[in-house]
């Protein structure tokens, strides 16, 4: 028995339409594959939209993947993320939840955090991301006593930077330890780093960032290609990621120094081959004799 761990799917982020057709794909393709697999459940660590009130179109596409989830018999499970979230709580996961298509598992009763227990014995509780990390400061100041008693299978969902888990290109975001959050959990799903990171500590579960189910702008699609999610076992936690490879991706840099709009034009059709079907980026450095690039991507 298995359960999915998403995150980060910044639906309707893209302003390209064919990209942001192609991360409302990823989402399509994971979920039915965890439906093919049979999953337990899926849990998305924050950021299934890119913005608190997604277009109508996002919204449509992503309630009907929803709707077949949920008709398939499988429970999906997720907190706001720092993109989806808002400080007045009116979100589409708000909307989304009252259609019972998902459960926001950060719950508070009394001021006391409560667990939502999944129908395989699995108890998931999370907190909510918020933009400019502000939900660090929040998490410092939680009581996560009565979290820690909990017995059985835990899992705790998180969107947030963990200081430990910052290694080079990341060192200029600020995060918690993860000393803040309640141990003795099997599993820490987490979101907000848009890189595939596992972190062990003692008297803790794995913390896992799976990265982003697709890249979210130029730079992840030239260094990440493709994004993905986990399988996670739930007899011992184990790990199996899953790419999402849903066109290659080819990428060209050109020296433009010196030369002239005309002359660059004719080297990248020259340097261009076939590429049909491919998302083509293409970066151009130096400093040209006349005219402007226009457009580095297509």
């Amino acid at each position: 028995m298995k359960f999915a761990h998403l995150a980060d799917c910044h639906l309707g982020g893209w302003r390209d339409p064919v990209l942001r057709s192609l991360g409302l794909e990823a989402f399509s393709r994971s979920c039915d594959i965890c439906i093919k697999e049979q999953v337990a459940f899926i849990v998305i660590a924050g950021d299934i939209f890119d913005t608190a009130l997604p277009s109508f179109d996002v919204l449509r596409s992503v309630t009907a993947v929803l709707q077949r989830v949920k008709e398939a018999g499988v429970s999906v499970y997720i907190i706001p993320g720092s993109h989806d979230y808002s400080p007045s709580g009116k979100t589409m996961i708000s909307v989304l939840e009252e259609a019972k298509l998902l459960v926001n598992v950060m719950k508070l009763v009394d001021g006391s955090f409560v667990f939502t227990e999944d129908s395989s014995g699995v108890k998931l509780v999370g907190y909510k991301g918020r933009k400019l990390g502000l939900e660090q400061d929040e998490l410092v100041q939680c009581d996560f006593l009565s979290l820690v008693r909990e017995q059985g299978k835990k899992i705790f969902l998180f969107h947030t930077t963990i200081q430990e888990m910052l290694s080079s290109g990341l060192d200029m975001l600020t995060g918690v330890s993860h000393s803040v959050f309640p141990s003795g959990f099997n599993y820490y799903a987490g979101g907000h780093i848009h890189q595939r990171i596992v972190y062990h500590a003692e008297g803790y579960g794995p913390f896992v960032y799976p990265g982003p189910l697709f890249p979210n702008n130029f730079a992840e699609l030239e260094t990440c290609r493709h994004g993905g999610f986990y399988f996670v076992s739930l007899d011992d936690f184990s790990m199996e990621f899953v790419p999402l490879e849903l066109a290659p991706v080819v990428s060209y840099t050109f020296d433009v120094t010196g030369k002239t709009v005309d002359a660059l034009y004719s080297e990248v059709l020259t340097t261009v081959g076939d590429v049909a079907g491919a998302i083509v980026l293409l970066r151009f450095c130096g400093m040209m004799t006349e005219g402007q690039i226009l457009s580095v991507a297509t």
